[in-house]
């Protein structure tokens, strides 16, 4: 992807190494919604664990509004290490526009780690709700199902992999 100069590329806040999410919990997704280059996106949970996700991807969101900078979602993926959220092309999903850090999904119930919470800075436009701090916000009601034939799946598991470095 190539930004013009000046421009800002959209960018995974929020999970992160220090912002983990719960199974089958409400869990905090934040970006920088300064870039304005991609007014949707799909969001994509990648690892290369196939115990974790057997192919490697699972689509959370099939389609999620620039416009916001958080939202929250339920993950239905299983606790582990690695996991990277992908924010994708809403058809397309091997056309990747950000790549969270690695991050930790605990089991649900598990208790948080003691020690300051850790607090985000989301950048915003014009028009933008920015909302993410120690807090996450309520569903937007955004949140659709999408299919996703196996080609495509096998495509973007190669992406994935790549870009996981595996």
């Amino acid at each position: 992807m190539t930004m013009p100069f000046g421009a800002s590329a959209l960018s995974v806040l929020a999970p992160s190494a220090s912002w983990w999410w719960q199974e089958n919990d409400q869990a905090l997704l934040a970006w920088d919604c300064t870039d304005r280059s991609h007014p949707q996106f799909a969001v994509v949970a990648a690892n290369t664990n196939v115990t974790l996700l057997t192919a490697g991807i699972v689509v959370l969101v099939g389609i999620q509004n620039n416009d916001q900078c958080t939202t929250n979602i339920t993950p239905n993926i299983l606790p582990g290490k690695d996991y990277k959220i992908l924010l994708t092309n809403i058809v397309n999903y091997t056309d990747i526009y950000a790549t969270s850090e690695a991050f930790e999904v605990h089991a649900h119930g598990s208790p948080y780690p003691s020690g300051p919470t850790p607090t985000l800075s989301v950048a915003s436009t014009a028009g933008a709700n920015p909302t993410a701090s120690g807090n996450s916000t309520r569903p937007n009601g955004a949140i659709s199902q999408m299919g996703v034939s196996l080609g495509g799946v096998m495509a973007l598991a190669g992406t994935v992999a790549a870009v996981l470095g595996a």
